[in-house]
């Protein structure tokens, strides 16, 4: 990686070696190539009487075929995080990164909220294990009888529907509008910072769905359309020192859905079916609630790490299957704020202050917080407002 004058890390172009070569060899030269062995030859370059001997390797080439995302460097698998600059969106990772930042500012507004940075993150295991669940996935749903959803590979095409979701998490009511017979959708997802950290921690390859007690709709992970759903109504708590909370932004394989229940481990059994299956996630009445429960189901894309008043936000970009920014150690500081955690894209964001004054019968001055956990006062002010007022 090289920094740019902005201060960020850019990775070298995947074909610089190819550009290095194109200029040395560029120029037309003569050579004469004497063979000494089967495997062995002499090249004189007819210019400049110069030699050097050149050996021919013959290996077995091997072609591995794995569906990366574009905006991965798959140049080197030692690059689990990587910063972007996505006001450009020149490279692929860059336009992705003004897509996750585009998608935020769909639901809300960009006077009361800053993007800092954002992280593109590469998990390789997690994403082989997302991406064989959903090929399993694919291939009982479209090529095993399900009575009337039963549908031919001609049909795939025209049947997926993708859209953009957001996913909310931990004590949160989650917000997911899909639709139905939608099979990859995206989330925004809410959690709170200690269950961040038990997330990333504990050795597990999926998120976790023992902490959530918002069980209306069954016992599991839920998934919210709008960003603005689980910022702006009062489902966060910031439970975080220094008042920040996060918010996740996935890819889901949401498949058949099915009207949930608070009592419901599991999804129930799809009806009039061949094969014994389960519905791949539960819904409320209005399918604007969906919850999850199987691993590798979902992948983190973005991670927001959000404050209060002067606090920073924290939004994270990175397109992997369900559970890839979930397990990889990374540390990244952002103008003195650490995150100690599991690899991640991350575009951070903060909160602008404003200040707004109760009745005068109350003396003290309060913040308004956008995501409202309580209120936040500001002992100076107090202090030299009742001195004024007496």
């Amino acid at each position: 990686e090289w920094r740019d004058d902005d201060g960020t890390l850019k990775p070298y172009p995947k074909d610089l070696s190819d550009q290095l070569e194109q200029a040395e060899v560029g120029d037309k030269w003569t050579y004469e190539i004497t063979k000494v062995q089967s495997d062995k030859a002499t090249q004189k370059n007819a210019q400049h009487s110069n030699r050097r001997e050149r050996v021919v390797l013959r290996k077995t080439v091997q072609i591995v075929f794995t569906d990366l995302p574009d905006w991965w460097d798959s140049s080197n698998k030692d690059i689990q995080y990587l910063q972007v600059n996505w006001k450009k969106a020149t490279t692929a990772a860059e336009k992705f990164a003004m897509q996750a930042a585009n998608e935020f500012y769909s639901t809300l507004d960009k006077k009361k909220y800053e993007i800092v940075a954002i992280y593109i993150i590469q998990n390789w295991a997690l994403w082989g294990l997302h991406m064989t669940l959903e090929s399993s996935f694919f291939f009982f749903f479209f090529f095993v009888p399900t009575g009337f959803l039963y549908i031919t590979g001609s049909k795939v095409k025209d049947f997926l529907v993708k859209q953009k979701i957001f996913v909310t998490y931990g004590m949160i009511t989650e917000k997911v509008c899909h639709f139905f017979l939608s099979l990859l959708t995206f989330f925004f997802f809410f959690l709170f910072q200690t269950t961040i950290g038990f997330i990333f921690e504990q050795k597990k390859k999926s998120f976790l769905r023992d902490y959530n007690k918002t069980f209306v709709f069954g016992k599991g992970v839920y998934f919210a359309k709008d960003a603005r759903y689980s910022v702006v109504n009062e489902y966060a708590k910031f439970d975080n020192p220094d008042g920040h909370a996060e918010l996740l932004y996935c890819r889901v394989i949401c498949g058949e859905s099915v009207r949930g229940d608070k009592n419901c481990l599991r999804p129930p059994d799809k009806q009039n079916v061949k094969v014994v299956q389960e519905y791949e996630t539960m819904i409320n009445d209005d399918a604007s609630i969906f919850v999850t429960c199987n691993d590798n189901q979902s992948s983190v894309l973005i991670f927001f790490s959000t404050s209060l008043i002067h606090f920073r936000f924290c939004f994270v970009a990175h397109r992997l299957s369900v559970h890839e920014a979930y397990h990889q150690t990374i540390q990244v500081n952002t103008r003195g704020r650490k995150f100690v955690k599991k690899n991640k894209s991350a575009v951070l964001f903060k909160r602008k202050q404003s200040q707004i004054r109760e009745p005068e019968n109350i003396v003290k001055v309060i913040y308004k917080i956008l995501f409202v956990c309580g209120l936040m006062f500001n002992k100076q002010k107090k202090k030299n407002l009742v001195l004024n007022t007496n």
